[in-house]
């Protein structure tokens, strides 16, 4: 779990109150370059067809969980062909803030097309979906979640020019199950374990204290 300057530079006080003893990005970020063949592994090689109904969805995909195998079930469900964008860390920083994404864009690549329903990755994907993009793209359904985003003001939404075109469509997300959630989880776990062994610490020198003492006390008699 990294802290804030996985994604800022600056020193973040707020950061080190929160995770005081959390590893910085430096020593746990995975560092290596993202080959053709590493991407070639990873991928089932296939190219669609003309006939081929090509679904698009995209997102952060970030610590690649059930909800997001569940999305991309449902979404190649509608079709032939899944393409997912995977959108670049600094549009996930700039939508989600904080430190989010935890994982780097590398990784959630990996992750997402090690899945059996995705046939082709964007990397980096646009937020916007242009209709160039559509048209290039030879979409027959944009897929999105049901969940509620906030757009920014200056986009207030990213698949309008989808919309326009009547090949958006809603699936219903896994409740329950997020990346957020999953953060909130793992720091909740963290710090029951920590109460747990501050506690056992306690009671431990609670138990050596007492043994001490009863020797002091055999000493004494003798």
């Amino acid at each position: 779990m990294l802290t804030k300057t996985h994604f800022d530079a600056s020193t973040d006080v707020a950061a080190k109150e929160v995770a005081p003893s959390l590893p910085t990005a430096k020593s746990t970020a995975l560092d290596f370059s993202l080959s053709s063949r590493v991407l070639y592994q990873f991928s089932n090689g296939r190219v669609p067809n003309e006939s081929d109904r090509i679904i698009y969805i995209d997102g952060a995909f970030d610590l690649f969980h059930a909800g997001h195998v569940n999305a991309l079930r449902q979404a190649r469900e509608l079709g032939d062909f899944l393409i997912v964008g995977v959108h670049s860390d600094q549009d996930v920083n700039l939508s989600r803030g904080t430190n989010f994404p935890i994982m780097n864009l590398h990784e959630r690549v990996l992750c997402v097309l090690s899945c059996k329903w995705v046939d082709e990755v964007i990397i980096g994907a646009p937020v916007e979906l242009k209709e160039e993009f559509l048209d290039r793209m030879r979409l027959t359904h944009v897929v999105h979640g049901d969940e509620k985003d906030e757009f920014h003001p200056s986009n207030p939404d990213p698949y309008r020019f989808a919309k326009s075109r009547g090949i958006y469509k809603e699936f219903k997300c896994t409740p329950g199950l997020s990346t957020t959630i999953i953060v909130e989880r793992i720091l909740e776990n963290r710090l029951m374990y920590i109460k747990r062994n501050q506690d056992r610490e306690k009671k431990d020198a609670i138990v050596a204290q007492q043994l001490a003492e009863k020797e002091r006390q055999k000493k004494g008699l003798n």
